[in-house]
Order: C-alpha cells, then structure tokens, then sequence
C-alpha cells in the first residue's frame, strides 16, 4: 500500500504555505502591526502609570 508522502517523507497533500505569516493583517504587514502594537503599548503605559501613581492603584495601570 502507497501512503501520499514522497520519498522525503514530507506530505504532498498540505497547502505549500501553512506556517508562514500572512502578508497582510487587516490592512497591514507584520512589521506594521508589530510596530502599532509597540506604539500602542508604549503610550498606554506613559498615560497611565502616571494616573495610577496619583490615584495609589496598582489596579489601574
């Protein structure tokens, strides 16, 4: 019995790109979205550590 695997035993019957990125994400590259989420990230924490130092609440930061 022939199994559906070449000689190399890698399958013939996956999609050639399942474990790469996609290219775009909702209207933007990886690199992009890397970088909103870093921008994001960065000016969340700059507002409100700040706020949460005078309200004495580790909660909100």
């Amino acid at each position: 019995m022939q199994s559906a695997s070449r000689p190399n035993l890698t399958l013939t019957f996956l999609p050639h790109r399942l474990n790469r990125q996609p290219v775009v994400v909702r209207g933007l590259t990886a690199d992009e979205l890397w970088t909103c989420t870093g921008i994001s990230a960065a000016l969340g924490g700059l507002t409100e550590l700040p706020l949460a130092w005078l309200r004495h609440s580790v909660a909100m930061a």
